[in-house]
């Protein structure tokens, strides 16, 4: 699914695609490339080393939590001129929101606004709208969201509705809404590998949170 975005997208426009096993392979030297596409973690090892390419203008990162010193150390790449997180779990192919940031805006604690052809709704346990500033489901809608789970019959009618083909995002995942009612910010912790099919992003300033009322390690 991600294939299709970084493939076709880059085709359409009239751009080469340089294919390599990962963004690693910038490691071993210099690409001719001016987006890097990947997940933070690997952004770590690439700034880290001073791997980022003078070509490159655009980083788009998914997958995992953006925290402000990754975003900072990129943007502060000579020829960098914007970085993107992007949010969506794979049942809507892939991307759902985005958010862009530049070294005039800084770092962006937030996963975005929907992208074209996805609506996002924040619902109460009622499946109401939520308030402004208070906690709500993640609902998902629009051309993005998949038929349901192949031969999944059960899992399918748990999580889409057919009325919206919304996907409901189950797995914990909590946003909240804000005076631009668009603009998501995850309150879950990031334990990925206890949610099915989601990305989760955590804001620092949550995980504080959490850690402070989380049960002592004994």
């Amino acid at each position: 699914d991600l294939s299709i975005f970084e493939t076709f997208v880059t085709l359409s426009l009239g751009g080469p695609v340089t294919v390599v096993e990962n963004a690693l392979a910038l490691l071993d030297g210099p690409l001719p490339v001016t987006l890097i596409n990947t997940v933070p973690s690997v952004m770590v090892e690439l700034t880290g080393a001073g791997a980022i390419p003078a070509s490159v203008r655009t980083i788009n990162v998914a997958g995992e939590v953006l925290k402000r010193p990754l975003a900072e150390k990129i943007l502060a790449c000579p020829g960098v001129e914007r970085l993107c997180n992007l949010y969506g779990p794979s049942e809507t192919t892939t991307y759902s929101t985005w958010t862009a940031m530049d070294r005039r805006s800084g770092f962006v604690a937030d996963i975005g606004r929907p992208v074209d052809n996805t609506r996002l709704y924040i619902l109460d346990p009622h499946g109401e709208p939520a308030p402004i500033g208070t906690a709500g489901e993640l609902f998902i809608g629009g051309d993005g969201v998949a038929r349901g789970y192949l031969a999944k019959p059960e899992m399918t009618a748990e999580r889409f509705l057919d009325d919206t083909r919304a996907l409901h995002l189950t797995m914990g995942l909590r946003s909240r809404t804000t005076e631009a009612h668009s603009v998501l910010t995850a309150l879950t912790p990031d334990e990925r590998d206890q949610v099915s099919a989601a990305i989760v992003r955590a804001l620092d300033e949550v995980e504080k949170v959490i850690r402070q009322h989380a049960p002592e390690q004994k």
